[in-house]
């Protein structure tokens, strides 16, 4: 189990630690729902301290989108993030939002290229979230 971003623990799923793993330069991922709460997350073995805090900071997400809406970017896929450091690359997945956190050296478009196997990944759960919305519509709950 990780430590979420509200503190709380998030579970570490297998297939995206494994992802996580063989993309060089990668340090970790984290999946969260449209509103921000994680879901799942995975961290590289070379993750250090300040990669993992900026990991599981959320706010950077919605500023991101924000900019993106504001450019009238609606169909924008995904923003990529350079900082001193680090490269930081949001991208939105059916019902979720992915962020993931790579050395600054890292090649963005091999980043980029993960997105298909994150949202295969991401499937199930991505099920689940549509099951439990169906679920909470049928019974006159807003969510």
């Amino acid at each position: 189990m990780e430590e979420g971003a509200s503190g709380a623990e998030v579970a570490s799923y297998a297939p995206l630690k494994l992802l996580v793993q063989r993309t060089p330069g990668l340090l970790g991922a984290i999946v969260s729902d449209l509103e921000g709460v994680s879901v799942t997350c995975a961290v590289g073995s070379t993750c250090g301290e300040a990669e993992l805090a900026l990991l599981k900071t959320t706010e950077a997400a919605s500023i991101a989108a924000e900019l993106a809406e504001k450019l009238q970017m609606g169909r924008c896929k995904s923003v990529v993030t350079y900082l001193s450091t680090n490269v930081v690359v949001y991208f939105i997945s059916p019902l979720l939002l992915v962020k993931l956190v790579a050395e600054s050296h890292a090649n963005v478009g091999l980043l980029l290229e993960t997105v298909d196997d994150i949202n295969k990944i991401t499937s199930d759960l991505v099920k689940i979230l549509l099951e439990s919305q169906e679920s909470a519509q049928s019974k006159g709950l807003d969510i």
